[in-house]
This record gives C-alpha cells, sequence and structure tokens, in this order.
C-alpha cells in the first residue's frame, strides 16, 4: 500500500496475560492485536470510504502456517477488548461507520472495504431463547480478565452469538462473538479477558443484546461473593 501513494497510520498491541517473561518485568499477552488507518493519499481527509484493518490473533502456536487473513475483525471488536477508542477525532458518523467493517483483501485492489454483512432477519415467528445463565463479577486474581458470563440456549435452534453482546448500566459492551453456536439446551462461557464492560462487585443490571439491538435478556445482581458465580432462574 505504501508503495502505491498510500499513508499508513497503524497503531498495535497486546491484549489480556497469560503469564510473564524477564523475572515478572514483561507481560506476555494472550491476544496480540493491529489497527490500521489507510489514507488515499498523504494529507487525505478521513470520510466514510477510508479503508480501515483490524487483525486480533491469539498469542500462541495455533497460528502457525495460516494467513494473517484469518484473522481479521472490525475495529469495533479490538476497541471493545481493549477499551481504547480510535479514530476519535473524526465525526462520529465516520467512525462509526469505517470502524463497523471487515478489510476484504480482494476487493477493488484491497482498498475497499467490504461492510461487515448485515445479520439476515430469522424466520417470521422465529424468537432466539438466549438467556444469562450465570455472571462471575468477582473472581479472584485480575477481575479484567477472569470475570465471566454464561450464556444458555434454551431453544430448539442453534444460534449464532456473532454480533450478540452484554451491555451494563453505563452502556458499555461485551461482545460474545467468541462463543460461536450455542446448539439446544448448549450453554457457552466467555471471560471479560480485558473487554471494556466490567461486572461490578456491588451490583448492577445485565442485558443480553442481539444483532438487531433487540433486549433479550435482562438481570439484575447485587453484592457479588469472591468466586462465587451468581445464577438466574
Amino acid at each position: 500500500m505504501r508503495r502505491e501513494g498510500k499513508e499508513l497510520y497503524i497503531v498495535a498491541g497486546g491484549e489480556g496475560a497469560q503469564g510473564t517473561i524477564a523475572n515478572g518485568n514483561v507481560t506476555v499477552p494472550t491476544y496480540t492485536w493491529k489497527v490500521a488507518l489507510v489514507l488515499d493519499r498523504p494529507g487525505a481527509a478521513v470520510t466514510q470510504n477510508t479503508q480501515t484493518i483490524a487483525i486480533r490473533m491469539p498469542n500462541n502456536n495455533s497460528v502457525r502456517g495460516r494467513d494473517w487473513t484469518d484473522y481479521l475483525v472490525t475495529v469495533d471488536r479490538i476497541e471493545s477488548s481493549t477499551g481504547f477508542d480510535f479514530f476519535s477525532a473524526v465525526s462520529n458518523s465516520i467512525e462509526s461507520t469505517i470502524e463497523s467493517r471487515v478489510y476484504n483483501p480482494n476487493s477493488n485492489g484491497g482498498f475497499t472495504p467490504t461492510p461487515t454483512p448485515t445479520p439476515t432477519p430469522p424466520n417470521p415467528g422465529f424468537q432466539p431463547r438466549l438467556s444469562i445463565r450465570s455472571l462471575l463479577p468477582n473472581p479472584s486474581g485480575n477481575e479484567s480478565i477472569n470475570e465471566a458470563a454464561e450464556i444458555v440456549n434454551e431453544g430448539n435452534t442453534s444460534v449464532n452469538l456473532t454480533g450478540w453482546k452484554l451491555k451494563d448500566n453505563a452502556n458499555t459492551t461485551w461482545s460474545l462473538d467468541e462463543i460461536g453456536t450455542l446448539g439446544n439446551n448448549q450453554s457457552g462461557t466467555i471471560r471479560r479477558n480485558n473487554q471494556r464492560m466490567a461486572l461490578n462487585n456491588s451490583g448492577d443490571t445485565i442485558q443480553l443484546i442481539d444483532p438487531f439491538g433487540n433486549v433479550v435478556d435482562t438481570v439484575t445482581y447485587r453484592n457479588a461473593l469472591t468466586d462465587r458465580a451468581i445464577f438466574f432462574a
């Protein structure tokens, strides 16, 4: 891209912790990530057509032999798990657009983004029966890593949780993408892993939100005890 006259702004970092090296002075991240903003030419304005590239990959041997494009995500996904707010200097409408798209390297020479596919509306009458089964707001160790939520599918149809999220009273969120697909009566647990939303030990109200913005379930809890999961009927 740079050879073709593009101007790139790149930020990279780590997320989570899976131990330390150098006598405890360096934290080994669970994931590594990189976010790039690609301008058509040096000094060009950022518009809704401006290209962004975001990559998030596990920091382990599972990435060997795989192409980097296997780990493409939206900028929104990186923000959700790190708490950073990228591209905040541009207007909200432009920021929302460029951060919600997944880079497509095969589209128009690789510079024009492809929007994240809009979720297909379910069949008429279909209502996902997903709920929040349990929350772990006060785990031992690092709470920003170890807080956890369990989601259960009580319906007869499998549901892919890509685009689903949890939201608290402060309107911060957890992405549930990593749970994947839940079959009938199947549950999945996801740890916080530095996502922006925290499960407050003193209590909170948590909503389960589908990809269309609908509130599917709401739970409220009070005064979380250490290492005690809170279960909901």
